[in-house]
């Protein structure tokens, strides 16, 4: 095992978070394994429950209901899910990191011989157990991490900092709700979604990396790492779902990462193998032509870490986004240049993939949206603009509502 499978270690934590997962709201990989083992025990005895069956006795309460009949018939106790034995040590540790970087390899073994030796395990027979005793893993392999001193920065200065701004530019939804989040007071953040030269991005291009892979006809385009976290086995089922069994449609995975192979291997469960393309991450003289070919992009990363140049430069060439809800640029999905996700599941993504590829006329408008909102909004000559003003001070309708706004988004306003 390459890393813990959800985000905790520890007897009564890893109970509590099974119980999340059965209530809807556990970790998405750990959920996502869990359906997937449920999927292929259903397969191998024949069974007619389907995936969404599966998800409905989630969203239901019924598998929550379901395990605690299971766990009473093994004589657990009437009240053993708010049982005192489920809480965690009151006393916490935090394992900070000394530098910044990427989070490469992950020690199991020692993980689990701290928690041993923490009280979690025995050493010798006879020792005893401290269910309380946890650890919450809170970063993913290929995920970045910060050097663990920043939150002394935040202790001593950010008051001092939020009282001195007067302003800040938010580049995209994420770093909005960033702002946000840091408790900028509303009427200082100032929305400047862009930045790209659109000179690198006409339209028309033609990708020789598509095809040294074969890729003809529309191409589904989800660009950027490979890596669990960022809705890629949901997109894979989704496509499966619709676009997977027609010959004009085609998923492209652009990136690297430790996903890759899985998700090659789950288009191959799903009989869409043909259909779900994995290409080398562009090199950059590559880029343009790539997302330029793509008849629709995807972004399925709900917490808003999905690439930025790429996304930027497709629609600045014309091509379309679909969009998660908290994706980085959602509001321009939502705003006219594609469109929004009515959710993160299978079926959201599906029903979404399902109305782009059946209603040619809308895409070629929301292409045409695009690419006006490259050239007004987001080459990087309009951001300069907006920039320069707010710096002089000039007057201008603040952008206050952000992504989650369902009017005008942020990046079609004045900043």
């Amino acid at each position: 095992m390459s890393q813990p499978l959800g985000d905790w270690v520890g007897h009564a934590a890893e109970v509590r978070e099974a119980l999340s997962c059965l209530a809807g709201e556990g970790p998405e990989n750990l959920t996502e394994l869990t359906l997937a083992l449920a999927e292929e025990l259903l397969a191998s005895s024949d069974s007619s429950t389907s995936r969404t069956d599966l998800e409905e006795a989630i969203s239901s309460g019924r598998a929550r209901e379901k395990f605690g009949e299971w766990a009473a018939l093994q004589g657990a106790l009437g009240d053993w899910q708010s049982h005192e034995a489920l809480d965690l040590a009151p006393r916490e540790v935090v394992l900070e990191s000394p530098r910044t970087g990427l989070l490469c390899r992950v020690d199991t073994k020692r993980i689990g011989m701290l928690m041993v030796v923490a009280g979690a395990g025995r050493s010798q027979v006879g020792d005893e157990i401290d269910h309380g005793v946890s650890m919450r893993y809170a970063c993913r392999l290929g995920r970045p991490v910060e050097r663990g001193l920043r939150w002394v920065g935040e202790r001593l200065w950010g008051p001092r900092v939020r009282r001195a701004l007067t302003g800040v530019l938010a580049l995209d939804d994420l770093a909005l709700e960033q702002a946000r989040a840091f408790s900028v007071p509303t009427g200082h953040i100032h929305s400047v979604v862009g930045g790209v030269d659109l000179a690198r991005y006409p339209t028309g291009l033609r990708s020789h990396l598509l095809e040294r892979h074969g890729v003809r006809g529309h191409v589904v385009l989800a660009a950027g790492a490979l890596q669990p976290g960022r809705g890629l086995r949901a997109l894979v089922r989704a496509f499966a779902a619709t676009l997977g069994a027609r010959e004009d449609w085609t998923l492209v995975f652009a990136g690297e990462g430790p996903l890759g192979r899985e998700l090659e291997a789950l288009a191959n469960i799903k009989g869409v193998s043909a259909g779900v393309v994995l290409v080398e991450r562009p090199r950059a003289e590559e880029l343009p032509a790539l997302v330029g070919s793509a008849t629709l992009m995807v972004d399925a990363d709900r917490s808003g870490r999905g690439p930025r140049r790429t996304t930027l430069g497709g629609l600045a060439s014309g091509t379309p986004l679909l969009s998660v809800p908290g994706a980085r640029f959602a509001s321009l999905a939502r705003g006219g240049a594609g469109l929004e996700f009515d959710g993160h599941g299978v079926d959201a993504l599906a029903e979404g993939l399902r109305t782009a590829a059946g209603d040619p006329v809308r895409r070629a408008r929301w292409a045409d949206e695009a690419v006006r909102l490259g050239e007004e909004e987001l080459a990087w000559g309009a951001v300069a603009e907006r920039v320069e003003a707010l710096l002089l001070g000039e007057p201008q309708e603040q952008v206050l509502n952000g992504p989650s706004a369902q009017s005008e988004p942020p990046a079609l306003r004045s900043a």
